[in-house]
């Protein structure tokens, strides 16, 4: 059990999360989703799972739910972090850390996230300025991101670093969900969205690639995915997380901005996932599967169906 600590703002204590959640822990919590893929869920679980060992009362709405009910007077208001303060997002991340602040004197803690840059905050000036809330708790999970709430943000609002919430978790948490998966694949985890940095190598044949968090039918198969790679490439976040986690060699290169850059210095370097610096290296999951070059049809090559099969074959998981 963790205990409660005084809370400084601090670079210096790496997990003031669990002491702020602990000091509070007197009170009821409204955990706030705000949106995202497979790989956000990973986040949740691990702000679940510390809740849990802390013994916190809470429940949990989505944004929709968020957006249109109001939080109970003794709740504290939790967000849960992740990428939502950047360019390439829904925006919902801010919209719902501004419906938390005008709620009046509410407690609201904004989970470790990550600033795309000092933009993301201007729509949310007004409000932090002038925000209704009795207190802000602002996490951010690399040091960038906590340099850029450092200039930015109001002198009031109370500002920390702190891992992702995902890394909470324990490989024997995830695999409880799962099962027992035999590692039989080589995975290249690479985005297929706006936030992609493509590399200029053809796919290989015999190469196990997808993008789990487009790919994946449900968190359970998400992780199954991973969990099924003798070794892990990526430039999604939460696939190099989930890899560290279950202890496969994984390694990581950058995605669209800062965001894989900064949280493999502060978080992931330590527990030994590697670097690719030379983008020229990578393969360009654009090009197509290799595997499916025999069929003159493009129409047929780019069918779901099709595309599932020659993950199958490759060895990836189809549920």
């Amino acid at each position: 059990m963790y205990a409660a600590q005084a809370l400084q703002p601090s670079l210096d204590h790496q997990q003031p999360l669990q002491d702020l959640f602990a000091s509070f822990s007197h009170r009821k919590f409204l955990f706030v989703r705000p949106g995202g893929n497979w790989g956000d869920h990973l986040i949740y679980l691990g702000a679940d799972y510390l809740a849990k060992q802390l013994g916190l009362v809470y429940r949990t709405v989505d944004y929709g739910s968020f957006s249109t009910s109001s939080a109970r007077p003794e709740e504290v208001i939790y967000i849960h972090g992740g990428g939502g303060f950047s360019p390439y997002t829904s925006g919902d991340a801010p919209k719902c850390l501004r419906m938390a602040l005008q709620t009046p004197g509410a407690i609201v803690v904004q989970g470790p996230c990550t600033l795309g840059d000092v933009q993301c905050l201007l729509p949310l000036k007004n409000d932090l300025e002038n925000m209704q809330a009795e207190q802000l708790h602002f996490f951010s999970r690399e040091r960038l991101s906590r340099e850029i709430c450092q200039k930015e943000l109001p002198s009031h609002v109370r500002q920390y670093l702190n891992d992702d919430t995902a890394l909470y978790l324990s490989g024997d948490t995830l695999l409880e969900r799962v099962g027992r998966v035999r590692r039989r694949l080589n995975l290249l985890a690479i985005r297929e969205d706006v936030e992609a940095v493509r590399g200029n190598e053809p796919l290989n044949i015999w190469e196990a690639t997808v993008d789990p968090a487009r790919f994946a039918r449900s968190f359970n198969h998400w992780i199954r995915i991973h969990a099924s790679a003798k070794s892990i490439l990526t430039n999604r976040t939460h696939s190099a997380i989930c890899g560290a986690i279950l202890g496969i060699p994984t390694t990581m290169f950058s995605n669209a901005y800062h965001k894989n850059r900064s949280i493999w210095e502060f978080s992931l370097e330590k527990r030994g996932v590697k670097w690719l610096e030379a983008q020229a290296r990578l393969p360009n999951a654009a090009q197509g599967d290799p595997l499916l070059d025999w069929i003159p049809f493009k129409t047929l090559r780019q069918s779901w169906k099709v595309n599932r099969l020659a993950k199958r074959l490759r060895g990836i998981p189809l549920s």
